[in-house]
C-alpha cells in the first residue's frame, strides 16, 4: 500500500513523460504564431503598372513635347500624393491616386503638364508593399489595407472570441469525455486548422477556422494545466506548471525565428500543422488519463488499470489486493473533498457533474472565484497589452518577438523562486506590483522609443511572471471537482481583457496591476 501510494505521488518516469509532452505542447501551441501571421502591416502605396512592372529602377515620364528617362519617385509624385504618417514622416499615400494622372499612365495616355491634387481616388489595381523581396503576410496576400484593413481586427478578434468559448466549452469537454481526450481533439483541431489555412484561397474562409482553432487552443492550455495540477505530485507542481509556461515562451521565440526564415506566411502554418502532427502520435501513446478524474466519474475498472501501468512504468511492484484497497482508500479521499467543498450532492451512483453555480455555493469557494476572476482579468490585459504593442516598439520587429519570447524563460525561473521564497499570493502581489511601475514608467518616457522598449519589456517580465504565477494559485485553490471550472472562468474573463487590451494605455494597465495585486493578498 504505501509502495503503491510512492508510486502515484512520486516524480517518475510516469509523471515525468507526460510533463514533457505537455511542455512539447505547448511549445507548439498555435497563439504567437497566428499573431505573427495576422497582424504585420507594413507601409504601401497604389499600384501602378506602367511604373511597377518595369524591371529597373527608372520610367518614362511622358509629356506634350517629350519623353524623358527620370526615377520612379520622380514619376510617383506626379500619380501619388504624399501623406503623414503616424510617425510624423511622410510617406506616398496608401490608399488613393491623382484620378487624371493615374488614368493617362494606365492607358498609355500623354501625361497632362497641369496637375489637379485635390483630385483624387482610391486604388484600382491592387497595391506595392515596401517589405522584403520574399515577404508574404496575409494582408499583403490578400490585400487587406484601406477599405478592406477592418478584415485584419477582426481575424484577431474572431481568434480570440473563440479562445472565450473554448475556455467555456473546454472545462465541459474534459469533464465529460476525458482530460486526455480534449486535450487530444484540440491538438487535432489545432492541426487540421493551421493545415487549412495554409491552402485557403480566399481570406473570407479563414474567419470559422481562426474561431475553431482559438477554442482549440484554450482548451488545450486549460486541459495542459489541468492536468498538471492533478497528475504531478504536489510537492513540485509549481516547477512543473512553470516548466510548461516556459513552453509557451519558447513557442513565441520560435514565432519570430520561424517568421524570419519562413517569410511566406503559408510555409509558416503548414510547418506549424506538421509539427502539431507529429505530436498527435505520442500524445495518443503515452499521455494517460488523470486517475482524479477516473475516480471521480466512478470509472473504477478504468483507474485500476492506470494504476497498474503507474506501478509497472513506475518499476513498484504490488498485487492486485493491495489496488483494490488503494483504490477504495482514494474513493474515500474523494468523497472528503466533495464533502469539504460544500458540494457534495445526493447520492445516485453516477458520477455528478459539476457547473459554474457549484464554485459560488459556498463562501469561501466564492470570494477565492471573484478576487482570481480580478486578478486574472488585470494579469491578461496588462500582458497582452505589452504583448500586442511588441510589433510597435523601436528596432526589428522580429528581434523585439526574440526577446519579447526570451524574457519569458527567466520570467518562468523568477515565478518559481518566488513562489518558494514567498509563497503564491505573496509573489503575486509583487509580480503585479512591479509590472504596474514598469507601466507606469513607460506612461512617462513615450516619447524616448528605446526606454519604452526597455521598459516594456521588463513589464512583460513581471507580467508574464504574475499570468503563471495565476494557473499555479487557481489549480492550488480549488479541488478537482471544481479544477476545471475554475479555470475555464478564470480563463473566459482573461480572455475579454485579451480582446479589449489594445485599446488601453500603458497607464490604465499598471493601475489594474496595483489593485489585482491587493487583492491577491486576500484570498484564504
Amino acid at each position: 500500500m504505501q509502495e503503491l501510494s510512492k508510486a502515484t505521488e512520486k516524480f517518475g518516469f510516469f509523471q515525468k513523460r507526460i510533463l514533457l509532452l505537455l511542455c512539447l505542447s505547448g511549445a507548439f501551441n498555435a497563439p504567437f504564431v497566428i499573431w505573427f501571421v495576422i497582424f504585420p502591416l507594413y507601409t504601401h502605396r497604389c499600384s501602378i503598372a506602367a511604373i511597377d512592372d518595369a524591371s529597373n529602377s527608372t520610367c518614362l515620364n511622358r509629356s506634350k513635347s517629350h519623353v524623358t528617362l527620370v526615377s520612379k519617385s520622380s514619376c510617383l509624385f506626379n500619380i501619388t500624393p504624399i501623406e503623414t504618417g503616424p510617425d510624423g514622416t511622410q510617406r506616398w499615400s496608401q490608399c488613393y491616386t491623382f484620378n487624371t494622372i493615374a488614368d493617362s499612365w494606365r492607358n498609355d495616355q500623354e501625361e497632362f503638364t497641369t496637375i489637379n491634387r485635390s483630385d483624387v481616388g482610391k486604388c484600382t489595381d491592387g497595391w506595392e508593399y515596401d517589405t522584403p523581396d520574399k515577404l508574404l503576410t496575409v494582408p499583403m496576400e490578400f490585400d487587406l489595407v484601406c477599405d478592406r484593413s477592418w478584415l485584419v481586427p477582426l481575424a484577431s478578434s474572431l481568434y480570440m472570441f473563440g479562445l472565450l468559448a473554448g475556455s467555456i466549452i473546454g472545462g465541459f469537454v474534459s469533464d465529460r469525455w476525458g482530460r486526455r481526450k480534449a486535450l487530444l481533439g484540440s491538438v487535432i483541431g489545432m492541426c487540421a486548422g493551421a493545415a487549412a489555412l495554409a491552402v485557403i484561397p480566399i481570406w473570407s474562409l479563414s474567419h470559422p477556422i481562426l474561431f475553431m482553432m482559438g477554442c482549440c487552443c484554450a482548451t488545450r492550455v486549460g486541459n495542459e494545466f489541468v492536468m498538471i495540477s492533478e497528475i504531478i505530485p504536489e510537492k513540485y507542481r509549481s516547477l512543473a506548471g512553470n516548466m510548461n509556461n516556459g513552453g509557451m515562451a519558447v513557442n513565441m521565440v520560435l514565432a519570430a525565428l520561424v517568421n524570419y526564415l519562413l517569410p511566406n506566411w503559408r510555409h509558416m502554418m503548414g510547418l506549424m500543422a506538421a509539427a502539431d502532427f507529429l505530436l498527435i502520435i505520442p500524445i495518443y501513446l503515452y499521455v494517460k488519463e488523470s486517475l482524479k478524474w477516473l475516480l471521480q466519474s466512478k470509472r473504477n475498472d478504468d483507474a485500476m488499470k492506470l494504476l497498474k501501468e503507474i506501478s509497472r512504468i513506475n518499476r513498484v511492484e504490488i498485487n492486485d489486493m493491495e489496488l483494490s484497497q488503494f483504490l477504495r482508500k482514494e474513493t474515500i479521499n474523494h468523497k472528503k473533498i466533495e464533502a469539504k467543498s460544500l458540494v457534495v450532492e445526493e447520492e445516485t451512483g453516477k458520477p455528478t457533474r459539476y457547473t459554474y453555480i457549484h464554485l459560488l455555493k459556498a463562501g469561501f469557494l466564492r470570494k477565492r472565484i471573484l478576487i482570481l476572476v480580478g486578478v486574472w482579468f488585470a494579469v491578461n490585459l496588462e500582458y497582452y497589452g505589452l504583448f500586442f504593442n511588441v510589433k510597435n516598439l523601436a528596432g526589428n520587429r522580429y528581434l523585439n518577438g526574440v526577446l519579447a519570447g526570451l524574457v519569458e524563460i527567466p520570467s518562468t525561473i523568477f515565478c518559481q523562486v518566488s513562489i518558494r521564497k514567498m509563497g503564491g499570493r505573496l509573489s503575486n502581489c509583487m509580480m503585479t506590483g512591479l509590472a504596474a511601475v514598469c507601466c507606469l514608467i513607460t506612461t512617462g518616457l513615450s516619447k524616448y522609443r528605446p526606454a519604452v522598449t526597455v521598459f516594456s519589456l521588463m513589464g512583460l517580465f513581471f507580467g508574464s511572471a504574475a499570468y503563471a504565477n495565476a494557473w499555479i494559485l487557481t489549480g492550488e485553490f480549488f479541488p478537482t471537482l471544481l479544477r476545471n471550472q475554475a479555470y475555464g472562468l478564470c480563463s473566459a474573463v482573461a480572455r475579454i481583457s485579451g480582446i479589449t487590451a489594445p485599446f488601453f494605455i500603458y497607464l490604465v494597465l499598471g493601475i489594474c496591476q496595483l489593485i489585482s495585486g491587493n487583492a491577491t493578498l486576500n484570498i484564504t
